[in-house]
């Protein structure tokens, strides 16, 4: 978005041949028992056209997913969500009111919908937020909170 960590900045889209010719050289240059795994990030991953088959392309080879995202998108990507992707990174600013009037109103609901659209998969459980400087209390001493 106009305010995300890539604002501003410029660059060429990787087609999906180009994500797969990337894949292949890791898988290439990987021991097969112990995969590294993919972080789709840099912007808003579930906003690529190419989101759906480079996380199935991977799911394929083997490789463990993960996924930064604002969860707002989950809904266009469930069974991809669900099913394939292994650890889900969202971003939240912080309580419904302090997120909202940083992403817009309502973002909150929406990602909180869009959660539940995709329990029960494969990431179920393992979608870790950090709340820094959020001074209310939490049951994690860790200051972390598991949302699915």
């Amino acid at each position: 978005g106009k305010n995300g960590f890539f604002s501003g900045k410029s660059g060429l889209e990787m087609t999906v041949s180009d994500w797969k010719k990337v894949i292949d050289d890791v898988y290439a240059a990987s021991d097969k028992d112990d995969l590294p795994s993919f972080i789709l990030w840099g912007g808003e991953p579930l906003v690529s056209p190419c989101f759906d088959e480079v996380a199935q392309y991977l799911h394929t080879l083997g490789f463990r997913i993960g996924i930064v995202t604002n969860g707002v998108l989950i809904d266009n990507h469930i069974d991809t969500c669900k099913n394939l992707i292994d650890r889900i990174y969202l971003s939240v600013d912080g309580p419904e009111k302090i997120h909202d009037s940083i992403r817009g109103e309502g973002v909150f609901k929406t990602l909180c919908k869009n959660l539940e659209l995709i329990r029960g998969g494969k990431a179920d459980g393992s979608g870790n937020v950090r709340l820094p400087g959020w001074d209310a209390p939490l049951p994690d001493p860790g200051r972390s909170v598991f949302l699915f």
